[in-house]
């Protein structure tokens, strides 16, 4: 068996971060908040030492601004000794919102265990296990809040540069680069094309930034974004966490996706075009509540429920006061789940009667039961019109073409509902 490394990439750990949007927030939901971030940190720890990694990245944005308390920057030196402890080294850079500056200020610079990568040019490390360099690394920080535009954060890290820091003849077999980039996706942020992380000829890029979790290639990835280990907004949904990267000579790289974070925000939609009672809308919300959780991996969850369709409810939803009445009590049901919003987007039952009773719809109701009364009537009928368009009705039976019919009646009494409310 080839040799092999195997380690933990994260990055927009945020620490110190706000939680912005939730109303209404209880005590207890306040402190879970305020906990989450550094909670989530501790969590990759746990995962690094119960998991016998080599080493650790944080790609950038370890802090979300110069604002992070002492007992945060307390709670992260103290998770960095656990791993310093053990011997896990941690390889970083600096992100936009941690820059290198606010580091300096904040910190006996570096922290122990942290090996942060300069920002005036690029930096290296070679990581050695049983006495033979197993892994180089190479990457580069933000000095200040913006990075410089004419010069590239991937420049000058390439698989021969990382090598050439190599003291002795033996060469460690994996090359890894160390970024906080907006990539192509977002060009404001020390961008740079995969095109040109690939041609360095590195086994893989760990980059930071972007806050969904995603690889450039599922089969054999080498670009990764862990995303960030903790939602700061209802907009940031789904599970948050690190990558697990192992490198194994001659196999392509994998990645596996390890969630840590104790509270994730979700925006479920939620029919209950079924429902006969407010009671049983509050059920139906429960349970999407449960189903959206359960991929996620988490403790907790913030949500805000979307209620769509028909629904004879739908006069006693847009009155005062009823939608707030019924959060509360989705709330008191379950005390792990916090509903931030219920928002109403139901519509009325289609009543065929009052709906046809003037304008268009008429016309087209009128239309259509005409020509079904004739055999084959609404086939040739549409058959027609459809030609007088240079479009081909095609082989449709009668039966086959009312059924079309009343969908598109249906079509179009919606459409009519929607501009209505």
């Amino acid at each position: 068996m080839g040799a092999s490394v195997r380690f933990l990439h994260s990055a927009d750990l945020h620490i110190g971060a706000p939680v912005r949007g939730v109303s209404e927030i209880t005590p207890v939901w306040e402190k879970r908040l305020d906990q989450a971030f550094v909670e989530a940190f501790d969590r990759l720890v746990d995962t690094a030492l119960r998991r016998e990694v080599d080493f650790v990245i944080l790609a950038g944005d370890c802090f979300d601004t110069a604002g992070a308390s002492f007992e945060d920057r307390e709670r992260f030196k103290e998770a960095l000794a656990r791993l310093h402890e053990k011997d896990i080294p941690v390889y970083g850079c600096a992100g936009n919102h941690d820059p290198l500056s606010i580091w300096r200020k904040q910190f006996a610079y570096p922290p122990e265990g942290l090996v942060m990568f300069p920002e005036e040019a690029p930096g290296f490390a070679i990581y050695e296990k049983e006495g033979r360099p197993l892994c180089a690394l190479g990457g580069r920080s933000y000095g200040h809040k913006v990075f410089p535009q004419n010069h590239s954060v991937a420049e000058g890290l390439t698989r021969e540069t990382l090598l050439a820091q190599v003291e002795g003849e033996e060469l460690p077999p994996f090359c890894v680069g160390i970024i906080h980039s907006g990539l192509d996706i977002d060009l404001a942020k020390a961008p740079v094309t995969p095109a040109e992380l690939k041609e360095a000829g590195l086994d893989y890029w760990a980059l930071g930034h972007l806050h969904k979790a995603f690889v450039d290639d599922e089969a054999a990835p080498t670009i990764g974004f862990p995303g960030c280990i903790q939602g700061r907004d209802l907009a940031e949904t789904g599970p948050k966490g690190a990558h697990l990267v192992t490198l194994e000579e001659g196999c392509d790289p994998k990645v596996e996706f390890i969630p840590l974070a104790s509270v994730v925000f979700e925006q479920p939609t939620v029919d209950i075009s079924l429902c006969e009672s407010l009671s049983e809308v509050i059920d139906v919300a429960l349970r999407a509540e449960f189903t959206s959780n359960g991929p996620d991996h988490c403790e907790y969850m913030i949500t805000r429920i979307t209620l769509t369709g028909k629904t004879k409810l739908h006069d006693l939803l847009t009155k005062p006061g009823v939608l707030e009445e019924m959060r509360r009590e989705l709330n008191d049901r379950y005390g792990d789940f916090f509903c931030d919003a219920l928002w109403d987007r139901t519509m009325n039952p289609r009543e065929a009667s009052s709906e046809l009773e003037t304008g268009f719809m008429t016309s087209v109701h009128a239309t259509a039961t005409r020509m079904g009364a004739v055999p084959n009537g609404l086939t040739d009928y549409l058959q027609d019109k459809l030609l007088q368009k240079d479009v081909s009705l095609g082989h449709l039976s009668e039966a086959r073409t009312r059924v079309l019919s009343e969908r598109a009646l249906d079509y179009i009494q919606d459409l009519m509902q929607e501009e209505r409310s």
